[in-house]
């Protein structure tokens, strides 16, 4: 995605709604919005789980 830029005073600019994921400046009267330039990697631990002794279905 593209970074929007939008004219408005600094009074609006405080008053946008923000998102973790974008990153909000503010320079020559015009607000910058643009994705962030950042990458997340998590890596989640699988769970040990006993094995139960199979046992025939009755």
């Amino acid at each position: 995605m593209r970074t929007q830029r939008t004219p408005m005073s600094i009074d609006e600019f405080h008053a946008l709604p923000r998102h973790y994921a974008w990153k909000h400046e503010y320079w020559d009267g015009t607000a910058h919005i643009r994705p962030r330039e950042l990458a997340v990697v998590a890596a989640l631990p699988l769970a040990h789980t006993p094995q139960s002794p199979r046992r025939p279905l009755q």
